[in-house]
């Protein structure tokens, strides 16, 4: 009995093809076989690495959104001056002063979310504005001590002067210095500010409207940075405190020019109302947060 091989299984009927060539006709679809396999398998490779290199739609959605609340401001003074930090005076002296040089609502605070209020402070800030907002820090009493030490901080609104460079304060600027401590190892600066006047002046059609922004409780959370003169500046400092529905109900903001006054509350949203000063069950006052910069300065 002869036994039969694959390759007969595989001869068609009829013996039409002499063994040979029909063997010759079998390697060669074996070989196309083998390359059309191995063709597929560096095809699905392609993909995986194609896949895998190249970012999803949902993956550039997710970067996008995340950044959809943030005002551009945010992402310029602060990031791009981290390169110029020189971390805290070597030796400190008795007083330091300075000017706010950049504020903005952080996000997740009543306000943050608002490109609005952003954009309002945004255009206050800087010595080309029609109307600048200008912001006074005045540190003193600083003892020669190491450690961590007392001092007295004052700020709040100030005014530029005649002369180019100096500022002095705005007479509805309170003149009380509060408490405030610095850890000189690392420049930590923290204080509370019972109540701090933020005051700007906004260009409208008619004359300029002039809006105080009373904040209560005012914490400062910074760190002073050495400057290359013998000064120091902060940068990403940061501020907290309250403001009541009251005080808004009865502030008006203009945006533009040309828009008409706004109600606080329509900016900061009586729904975004997080605090209850006097425990009834309802809230009456909004928690804020903000970050600041701040330059050396002279004050008269």
């Amino acid at each position: 009995i002869r036994k039969v091989s694959r390759l007969d299984k595989l001869r068609p009927p009829g013996n039409t093809l002499t063994h040979a060539r029909f063997k010759m006709r079998f390697i060669l679809l074996t070989k196309v076989a083998a390359m059309a396999r191995f063709s597929l398998i560096l095809l699905c490779a392609l993909l995986l690495v194609v896949s895998t290199g190249c970012p999803s739609n949902n993956d550039n959605n997710t970067n996008n959104d995340g950044n959809n609340d943030t005002p551009d401001v945010t992402a310029d003074a602060v990031d791009d001056t981290q390169a110029d930090l020189n971390g805290p005076p070597a030796t400190y002296e008795s007083g330091y002063q300075m000017i706010f040089t950049l504020m903005f609502f952080d996000n997740g605070t009543p306000g943050g979310g608002s490109n609005v209020l952003n954009t309002v402070l945004k255009k206050s800030f800087g010595s080309n504005q029609e109307y600048p907002t200008t912001i006074l820090i005045d540190i003193k009493d600083i003892p020669a001590t190491e450690g961590e030490v007392a001092l007295k901080i004052r700020s709040g609104a100030g005014v530029l002067t005649a002369v180019d460079g100096e500022f002095e304060w705005d007479p509805e600027t309170s003149q009380t210095y509060y408490d405030g401590t610095l850890a000189k190892t690392t420049g930590q600066l923290d204080a509370t500010f019972e109540s701090f006047n933020f005051i700007a002046t906004i260009p409208t059609e008619d004359e300029p409207l002039r809006v105080i922004l009373p904040i209560s409780d005012l914490t400062v959370d910074a760190q002073l940075q050495a400057t290359a003169d013998g000064g120091v500046s902060i940068q990403g400092g940061k501020l907290a405190g309250y403001i009541t529905k009251e005080q808004a109900d009865a502030i008006e903001i203009v945006v533009t020019p040309s828009a008409d006054p706004a109600k606080l509350t329509q900016l900061l949203k009586e729904e975004d109302l997080n605090r209850d000063l006097d425990n009834d069950g309802t809230n009456d006052a909004w928690d804020l947060s903000a970050t600041f910069n701040a330059a050396p300065a002279v004050i008269k």
